[in-house]
Parts: structure tokens; sequence; C-alpha cells
């Protein structure tokens, strides 16, 4: 992981947009957000690194800036990706967050990936002086655990089904992340995506 200067203006500015488009149904006042961003450290982060330390107690916020995240634990000796994150994703360990204890889940970077990093002191400084602030982060909450529920009802069927979906909805994910991780995502083996994603080549070449 790398400390990086502060965002440009133009960075800023997208970033808020995304936010704003994202929270569209509680949206923050523009200098409520700028305070609360200023406020986060940009660091930036190489493929396959972790945002905080593995099994350790890390209770930083991360809001996403650029490239893509994505969510996993372990299960016996097998990684299960539960989900992916684009930018304006915000990450919280919560059983650091809340519980003081080390997180089971990681969250990981897929490709070279910049986020804004806050501590838990500056996040819950602008929640209790701040209720607009206090409303959104609730609403941006509910707003993941509504996006959660959603990936379940959308990204569905057979395996084939399942990976066409992703190739429609999310080309990134196949862009950059590695054919096991997607495997993981969807529960299979990576053996047998392959043998799928070739069988849909083949087909496609012999129109």
């Amino acid at each position: 992981m790398k400390v990086l200067k502060k965002l440009k203006a133009d960075e800023l500015e997208r970033l808020c947009h995304l936010i704003e488009e994202d929270y569209e149904y509680d949206k923050l006042d523009r200098s409520i957000l700028l305070d609360f961003l200023n406020m986060g450290e940009v660091c930036q982060y190489e493929r396959g690194e972790l945002l905080g330390g593995a099994d350790e107690i890390d209770t930083h916020i991360y809001i996403l800036v650029e490239g893509l995240t994505r969510q996993w634990y372990w299960s016996g000796d097998k990684e299960i990706t539960k989900g992916f994150g684009l930018p304006p994703t915000i990450s919280i360990h919560y059983m650091s967050y809340y519980g003081g204890l080390p997180s089971h889940v990681y969250y990981e970077a897929c490709c070279r990936s910049k986020v804004l990093r806050f501590t838990k002191e500056d996040f819950d400084n602008i929640t209790q002086r701040s209720h607009p602030f206090a409303l959104w982060h609730l609403n941006c909450v509910q707003n993941q655990l509504y996006y959660y529920e959603l990936k379940d009802s959308r990204i569905r069927g057979t395996v084939r089904e399942q990976y066409e979906a992703l190739e429609k909805k999310r080309p990134e994910i196949i862009r950059n992340v590695p054919l096991k991780t997607i495997a993981s995502y969807i529960g299979v083996s990576p053996q047998y995506l392959s043998k799928i994603r070739n069988q849909k080549s083949q087909k496609q070449q012999k129109r």
C-alpha cells in the first residue's frame, strides 16, 4: 500500500458525483460531503493487496475511488468470494469497527485501486456532530444490504447463466478478476467454470 497526495479537484468532483448518484434517495449536502471526504487519506493498493491486514483489528473506513475490490472469507481451505466493489463502495471490517475484534472477512484489490481511508475517530466524530451525515451513513448501510439481496436475485440460475450475467452486467469483473476468483463467487470449481467458458467460446466460434 502506498499513501498518495490528496485527491485532485476533478477526482473529488467525480467521487462526489458517484456518491450522490449511488445514494440518490438520501443525498448529503455537498458541503458536509466535502468536509467528510477531505478527512480521508488517499491510499493506492496493488492487485492482491488487502485493505487492512489479515486477521488484524482494522477499524478504518474505506471508500473506493478507482479500481475494483472483492470481499471474501475462508470456508475451510477454500476462498469464498462474497461480492465485488466498484467506486464508490464503502468497506468496513464490522467485527473490528464495532466489536474490537479481528475480522474474518477480507477486502482485496482486484487491480491497482485507489481508496480514501478514514480513521474510526474521524468517522465517529462527524457522525456525532452531524445528524444529516448520520442519516446518510445509515442509508449507505441499508443500500449495501439491499444490493446484496438484489445480487442474489439477479445473478442466479445455472453456472452458465450466472457467468453470462456477470459478462453483461459487470464486465469489469470479467476483465480484472482471475477465473478461480469468479468461480469462488459463483460457487463452483475453477475447472468446471473453465469448461463452461470454453464451451461458450467454441459455440460462439461456430456461428
